[in-house]
């Protein structure tokens, strides 16, 4: 008879580097944490009695290269600056500059959209343009497109870089 593999561990912590998320946007870090871990081997589970924590951080750098790559609405040359709770992007559009300042809201606790607060194309408002080009990619993230249950919960902006706090479990075994 076999015998059956199990580990308990105390307390676990997980960083895992440069994810690439099913959308484009590269996650500088994300780590996981849990306490109570119980893992066994055939078949694989892993089990914990409450929900470990998740914190991804995603700098401005990323931020500008993923716009790049989108290219909403024919813009590029992306500048970021994640500062004082606010997302502030530069871009051009031909010719002309564009600047837009964004902030974030999460919505039922597994999206999180950008939202535009204001924008400045030489000295003209585009909100409703640059609205309709954020709509087609927001949700910037969804939790859900993750391989394990997960929740955000809230975010901070600054200093460079764009903080997610939520939540991770492992799926549930049937």
């Amino acid at each position: 008879m076999e015998q059956a593999h199990s580990l308990d561990i105390g307390s676990l912590e997980v960083v895992l580097e440069d994810v690439a998320l099913p959308m484009g946007l590269i996650v500088n870090a994300i780590t996981l944490s849990a306490n109570s871990v119980h893992l066994e081997q055939k078949p694989f589970k892993v089990e914990v009695p409450q929900p470990g924590s998740l914190v991804a951080m995603i700098l401005a750098d990323n931020l500008a290269r993923f716009l790049d790559k989108e290219a909403p609405g024919g813009l590029r040359d992306f500048k970021v600056d994640l500062k004082e709770g606010k997302i502030y992007i530069q871009a051009s559009i031909m010719i002309m500059k564009a600047a837009a300042v964004c902030t974030l809201r999460i919505v039922e606790r597994t999206k999180l959209f950008v939202e535009l607060e204001s924008v400045d194309v030489m000295g003209v408002g585009a909100k409703n343009m640059v609205q309709s080009q954020l709509e087609k990619i927001n949700p910037v993230i969804d939790a859900g497109d993750l391989p394990v249950p997960a929740e955000l919960t809230h975010f901070e902006i600054g200093e460079g870089k764009l903080i997610l706090y939520g939540s991770v479990s492992p799926p549930v075994n049937p």
